[in-house]
């Protein structure tokens, strides 16, 4: 909610100055091309922002979850600053394959699809690794990544279908989606994905690791037993 609220409420937060502003289809070409280039770098740093903004908030998320013994103040620190720029990067990314799909005409659902994945992979990849740091296990940083990284993937490809489905007016040609339900169906299948599955998983592992020298303990019992 606290980026839906922002995006809602600031989106797009950087615009192209007024000096680039072209009145119609009659303008020089030199105005269209600075105009484009313009809004094209715009494009960017608001991906970068919302995505930025977005990642810092799940990452804080996590943190005050986080199981590691470390005090809740750092944790949110790592949280929002590593969650923040994962999000920035995958802004960034999701952009400039969306901007390229774009130059070759309109965004398909695949292509939006493609976009999707990419920018969520990414983040998922970050978050997924955030995660097991804050769970205070590092040996399966990279393993844990991974499965933020397919999580992502699917939510990317999650959304532009439903859209399509349910929502067949909305522009999925659009980086951020611009309509009200649309983002909040968009936000709202990243983060009910990250958030449940991502500590999920974490949790799994813990009880798997916490099971095993009880194993070991019983075996070694048992052979204990057998020879007397």
């Amino acid at each position: 909610m606290i980026t839906w609220g922002f995006i809602h409420t600031q989106d797009p937060f950087f615009k192209v100055e007024k000096k680039y502003h072209i009145s119609g289809l009659g303008e020089p070409d030199e105005k269209w091309s600075a105009y484009l280039v313009q809004q094209s770098r715009v494009d960017f740093k608001n991906a970068a922002l919302v995505l930025g903004v977005l990642g810092g908030t799940l990452g804080a998320v996590l943190a005050i979850g986080g199981m590691a013994r470390v005090s809740l103040g750092k944790r949110l620190f790592i949280g929002i600053v590593l969650g923040g720029l994962v999000g920035m990067v995958a802004g960034v990314a999701g952009c400039w394959l969306q901007q390229s799909f774009a130059r070759t005409g309109s965004v398909s659902v695949v292509q939006s699809a493609l976009v999707n994945a990419l920018l969520f992979g990414i983040l998922g990849l970050g978050l997924g690794g955030i995660v097991r740091v804050f769970s205070g296990f590092g040996r399966a940083v990279v393993d844990h990544a991974i499965f933020g990284l397919i999580v992502g993937i699917f939510a990317g490809n999650a959304y532009p279908a439903i859209a399509y489905v349910l929502m067949a007016s909305v522009n999925i040609e659009a980086l951020i989606p611009q309509a009200m339900a649309a983002r909040l169906l968009w936000l709202g299948i990243v983060t009910s994905l990250f958030g449940l599955l991502l500590p999920g998983s974490v949790e799994k592992q813990l009880g798997l690791q916490a099971a095993e020298p009880a194993e070991l303990h019983s075996g070694s019992a048992i052979r204990n037993l057998l020879s007397k």
